[in-house]
């Protein structure tokens, strides 16, 4: 944990230069040395190219917009920094301790960072005369670029990677235990024998890229086509991805791609997945990410959904005979007026999908799934989440509903003849 006081704005270019100088001389162990500290100073825009600031302390300092192009930062301390959008083309950061620092948008093409720490860290805000509070600070990399970066056994656990751009980029050996990667472009980029227990991939683009011997164990990598990377000799126990993507017609693949790069922006790019009415009969979608499709009465009989992410999703009047949605999370989606013989849904999740704000706070309320109106005869529910479903006028006649968490549902009007509830909970 570090403190994080509301540091100077060095306006005087001159003393700003000498305060270079000075630690020019303090590497170079020449007379009149000192160590650059310019911990929580504000240096938005200033122009640092060029300059030696090898274990710079630089630590909770405002350095959005600033000009680092070929500057040296081995070993600096940037711990908690803000580097939005700023510059570092060609610059290296070697073992340089960026934990928690803000680098979204930032541009790290061909920069160097290897050995660099992007853990989390915790900053220590003073909010009134001697209190003070910790402050979680994940390494912001949101959309950063990091084109043929060398980011060589840099630890990066639980940082945000989400849509940068990683292409070429060397990440041999890393640490991305529990990163985010989500929406990235990692075509061609390096990941041999990289740590990526836990990591989310989803939606990103992996053509070319190498996975050889990686750590991949417990991965998500919904619409990730692996088929297109190198993975020989990676681990792959227990993660998600959508293995039979190559397998769907090009037509429906790149929608499905499309609809994977509007999730991954929250909109701005791709486009939504609308196929009203569409015949999608015996296709695997298996844990393809289709949060927010439109998939109003199309017809999924023997379509394979299981681990599939339908957050939000519209599928009322949809046809599910003998569909697999087992282990599928519909929080919040729309199944009213769906009609299935046999269809399996065992331990998919149908709870209430938390509203966000426009900041991505929780807002306190929720938007249930709905099952209102369904004729889903000898369905298996077996170890599904139903909590607060919307079931009324719902026919779930000689369906299994064993081990299913009902409470909080609405049943009335339901038809239940003939179904199995042992072990449910309703209370």
């Amino acid at each position: 944990m570090r403190p994080n006081p509301t540091g100077p704005h060095l306006e005087g270019t001159l003393d700003l230069l000498q305060l270079i100088a000075a630690h020019r001389r303090y590497l170079e162990r020449l007379p009149n040395g000192q160590r650059l500290m310019l911990k929580g100073a504000n240096l938005a825009g200033v122009n640092f190219s060029r300059q030696r600031l090898d274990r710079a302390v630089l630590s909770g300092a405002n350095l959005i917009a600033a000009n680092l192009q070929i500057s040296h930062l081995d070993n600096a301390d940037l711990f908690g920094a803000n580097l939005a959008q700023a510059n570092l083309t060609d610059a290296t950061l070697t073992g340089a301790d960026l934990r928690g620092a803000n680098l979204s948008r930032t541009i790290l093409l061909r920069a160097v960072l290897d050995g660099a720490d992007l853990r989390a860290g915790q900053l220590m805000v003073w909010v009134g005369k001697n209190k003070g509070k910790t402050v979680p600070a994940v390494a912001d990399l949101k959309g950063a670029d990091l084109r043929h970066a060398n980011l060589t056994d840099i630890d990066a656990a639980e940082a945000d990677f989400a849509q940068a751009d990683l292409r070429h980029a060397n990440l041999y050996s890393a640490n991305f235990f529990g990163a985010n990667l989500s929406g990235a472009d990692l075509r061609g980029a390096n990941f041999g024998r990289a740590r990526l227990k836990g990591a989310r991939l989803n939606n990103a683009q992996v053509e070319g890229a190498s996975f050889i011997g990686a750590d991949l164990r417990e991965a998500e990598m919904r619409n990730v086509d692996l088929k297109s990377a190198e993975t020989a000799g990676a681990m792959l126990l227990l993660s998600v991805s959508s293995a039979s993507l190559h397998t769907l017609p090009a037509a429906i693949r790149g929608r499905v791609e499309q609809h994977g790069q509007w999730i991954a922006t929250n909109g701005a790019g791709g486009q939504r997945l609308v196929l009203n009415g569409a015949s999608l009969t015996g296709l695997s979608l298996a844990a393809c990410d289709l949060s927010g499709a439109d998939l109003t009465e199309c017809d999924l009989t023997d379509a394979n959904l299981s681990d599939a992410k339908l957050c939000l999703a519209q599928l009322p009047g949809a046809r599910l005979d003998r569909c697999r949605l087992n282990n599928a999370d519909l929080s919040g989606a729309n199944l009213g007026r769906a009609v299935g013989v046999a269809t399996l849904l065992l331990g998919a999740t149908l709870a209430p999908m938390p509203i966000l704000t426009a900041e991505g706070r929780p807002s306190g309320r929720e938007f249930p799934a709905s099952l209102a109106g369904a004729r889903l005869r000898g369905a298996d529910f077996r170890g599904a989440d139903l909590r607060g479903a919307m079931l009324d006028g719902a026919d779930l006649t000689e369906s299994n509903l064993c081990s299913t968490d009902l409470r909080g549902a609405r049943w009335q009007g339901a038809v239940l003849t003939g179904t199995a509830r042992i072990g449910c909970r309703v209370t």
